[in-house]
């Protein structure tokens, strides 16, 4: 499709009016209609016809002159046009159905006739099958949203029609947004990673009224971050579920039970425990210690519990110390005796430590706090097992403080082997966090991924974890090899392709961004040769707004 010229007595302000560089065979839209994408299909339809002035043949603004009418040519070859732009923009089964329909007009409402309606079924469907799982909870929060905006598009909130405004109707649609907001809070709270935000979900149902959804994400990412560093954030005015022990100085509480013998029994005492630290009442250290030791590993593994026995360790003496360092919390080591406790106990299934929730921080605390000579046992299972560490959730964040906290020959060979696995690292979604990482170093280790990509920058850039690499790559690399990349992009062979894709149009984004002199004009001179094709996609305006 052409672009509209803006001076408004210019023909091309006709909708009659044709650009001679127009065809019938360019596919405007990407992707093409298949039944599901109904609703942005429809909607980046009509932006697209609306750019060319052709709205007007598909919203019945302009009617079908009759036949002896002079403008029933330019009509005709109109409704072509834009008849064959639509057959175009639908996937092959759906194109069969409407294959032999001359009007645009006429396919549009029998497609908005057939999706709109089964489409709202399948919102529903999807919405109760929308789980976080592994994702961040923006990316599972955003997954929902666009479902839930397509649902109120295609069905909107009905508005009281009484004339005049009755005084009621304000109230009830007031009532029943309330009430929709109130379930979408509830469903995004149940799709939630129960092992990780349980506690948070309890206090939000606790809240009456319930607080709006954006209130309750902020909420939620509040508690993600936390996890994600090296503490938990606890809230100190949320109500207590379990009452202190009447004499909180005994060995036994008031129901004459002794020491918590169960896991389940020991996190049913994690508040009333961190509530009595708190209060500081002479003679509760031991009672406190009692009721910890004996599941100090599990509760270090619990967020609730990995912040009681921060806490605990604080109040603690020495010989209670020692017993709860055997596992873990490296920041209240002082001895030798107890780092090498640590140590010995780290070298048994530190694998799984570092790809844990809780476990990770441990690890991370090793790396801080203590000397290379004592941790180097860590730097070797890192360097063995760099792909299994480096694609998990976790081990990524452990991998990146290793190779930020090594020296020497421990730097040199842990960053040796994650590039000689750089080009299958870029392609993960933890492990391009690691490459990248390397990366932005800029040690001499960036030849050895740049030979790796070589001839694969186009397959990595059409990929969503990887283009971010194929970026990165831009911004660091020097003139010599950021040509090469360029070069590769654009003498691809499916350069256009490229300008169209999702992930792609961004690396072009930054090529242009970095890339100078020969190089930038050569790659200028590449997109603006195929801007009659690019103008109508909306991954690559941004790329044409940035030359035109």
């Amino acid at each position: 499709m052409a672009t509209q010229n803006k001076n408004s007595n210019s023909p091309e302000n006709n909708p009659f009016y044709l650009d001679p560089n127009e065809s019938p065979v360019l596919v405007p839209i990407s992707p093409p209609l298949n039944g599901r994408n109904f609703h942005t299909w429809l909607r980046d339809m009509k932006d697209a016809l609306r750019s060319e002035n052709k709205l007007a043949f598909v919203d019945g603004t302009i009617t079908v002159p009759e036949l002896n009418d002079p403008s029933y040519v330019a009509w005709e070859k109109c409704n072509t046009m834009v008849v064959s732009w639509l057959q175009h923009s639908i996937s092959d089964t759906i194109l069969q159905s409407v294959l032999r329909m001359d009007k645009a007009e006429d396919i549009l409402k029998d497609l908005q006739e057939r999706f709109s309606h089964f489409r709202i079924l399948d919102l529903h469907d999807d919405t109760l099958k929308v789980q976080q799982g592994t994702k961040a909870v923006e990316e599972y929060f955003n997954e929902l949203k666009s479902l839930w905006d397509e649902f109120d598009s295609l069905q909107p909130m009905p508005e009281c029609q009484c004339q005049p405004a009755c005084s009621c109707g304000g109230v009830l649609l007031n009532q029943i947004k309330n009430r929709q907001e109130r379930d979408r809070v509830i469903r995004f709270l149940k799709g939630l990673n129960q092992e990780q935000f349980s506690h948070v979900c309890s206090q939000v149902m606790m809240i009456d009224p319930l607080p709006g959804i954006h209130e309750v994400l902020s909420l939620v990412s509040e508690q993600e971050r936390c996890l994600n560093h090296d503490y938990v954030n606890v809230n100190q005015n949320e109500p207590q579920a379990f009452d202190q022990p009447e004499s909180s100085n005994k060995q036994n509480d008031s129901s004459g039970r002794g020491p918590s013998n169960s896991l389940a029994e020991a996190r049913g005492r994690i508040d009333s425990l961190k509530r009595m630290i708190d209060e500081g009442t002479p003679g509760n250290d031991q009672y406190i210690f009692n009721e910890t030791i004996t599941h100090v590993v599990e509760l270090m593994m619990d967020p609730s519990g990995n912040y009681l026995v921060q806490k605990l360790l604080c109040i603690c003496n020495e010989e209670q110390r020692t017993q709860i360092i055997r596992k873990k919390l490296i920041e209240t080591l002082e001895t030798g005796q107890q780092i090498s406790l640590v140590v010995s106990a780290l070298r048994l299934g530190l694998l799984a430590l570092i790809k844990d929730l809780n476990g990770n921080h441990v690890v991370q605390d090793c790396l801080k706090y203590l000397r290379n000579e004592d941790i180097k046992f860590i730097f070797a299972v890192a360097t063995t097992d760099r792909v299994e560490i480096a694609t998990d959730q976790h081990g990524c964040r452990v991998l990146q403080r290793c190779i930020r906290h090594s020296s020497g020959e421990h730097r040199e060979k842990l960053v040796a082997e994650i590039c000689a696995n750089a080009y299958l690292l870029a392609q993960k979604q933890f492990g391009n966090f690691v490459v990248q990482f390397i990366l932005d170093l800029r040690i001499a280790s960036v030849p050895a991924i740049s030979w790796q990509f070589d001839g694969k920058y186009v397959h990595l850039s059409m990929q969503k974890f990887s283009s971010h690499v194929v970026q990165k790559c831009l911004e660091v690399f020097d003139d010599e090899n950021r040509s090469t990349i360029i070069y590769e992009l654009v003498c691809s062979g499916s350069f256009e392709k490229l300008l169209r894709d999702p992930h792609e149009n961004y690396v072009v984004q930054l090529a242009l961004r970095h890339s100078e002199g020969p190089m930038h004009d050569y790659l200028v001179q590449e997109i603006l040769y195929r801007k009659g094709i690019l103008r109508n996609c909306r991954f690559s305006r941004n790329i044409l707004s940035r030359l035109l």
